[in-house]
């Protein structure tokens, strides 16, 4: 075909040789195949036992804190809050616009960092048990292992698996489907963090999974990235 390129092609690039033109049509159908092939060929990654009780620290952790965690690692850090701005990535925020941002998406988001630090949720409710996963101000800096507390260890292990298969790549989200049988999606956004939001189809809510947190205290290192 590239010998004849000047009879299967005008002079604006466009293909005008009808034989050329099935060629490349079947070509790039193959090729399609061969990746969709290939695809159902890989091979997860194994799945290492996930440390939920956060028990290897990181660069940026911080330990030894009270159940006024958001307050204590704020005045340790030198967080910043109210009208101060915040750089990001496409623009800068004042801090009280992006918890406005924030709190106004129509679902629920929990962030959890590198090592399994429940750190930050978006969406109060004046009732928690009304959230698909419910979340209270206590919780923000609790282990994984603490916010799932109430499950049996059958249940743990399944959050294990979520997050490693996240964190290995094995897959781009998890489909959960809750109490409430809305299905929803975990999805992580980069490899350092899991970002758990639910999508649902029915109503514009969302959560990580349908069973309740337990309100408790962390004292474990507790990364703020």
């Amino acid at each position: 075909m590239l010998g004849k390129a000047e009879e299967a092609f005008d002079e604006a690039g466009n293909i005008i040789n009808d034989g050329a033109a099935k060629f490349l049509e079947q070509y790039l159908d193959n090729f399609v195949k061969y990746v969709e092939v290939v695809s159902t060929l890989k091979k997860p990654k194994p799945i290492e036992p996930e440390d939920l009780d956060c028990n290897h620290p990181i660069a940026t952790a911080v330990t030894e804190v009270d159940p006024d965690w958001v307050n204590k690692v704020a005045e340790i850090t030198g967080a910043v809050s109210g009208n101060t701005y915040v750089k990001l990535n496409h623009g800068i925020l004042t801090v009280d616009q992006i918890n406005m941002f924030l709190k106004a998406v129509p679902f629920e988001l929990t962030y959890a960092n590198d090592n399994n630090q429940f750190l930050y949720y978006n969406n109060a409710h004046q009732d928690p048990d009304t959230m698909f996963a419910k979340r209270v101000p206590e919780q923000s800096g609790n282990r994984l292992s603490t916010v799932h507390n109430t499950l049996p260890p059958a249940r743990m292990k399944n959050v294990e698996w979520v997050i490693g298969t996240l964190r290995n790549g094995d897959q781009e989200y998890v489909r959960l489907f809750p109490i409430q049988t809305l299905p929803c999606s975990i999805l992580i956004v980069t490899k350092r963090c899991i970002v758990m939001m639910a999508l649902t189809l029915v109503l514009t809510k969302s959560s990580l999974l349908s069973n309740p947190g337990w309100i408790g205290t962390c004292k474990q290192p507790v990364n703020i990235s």
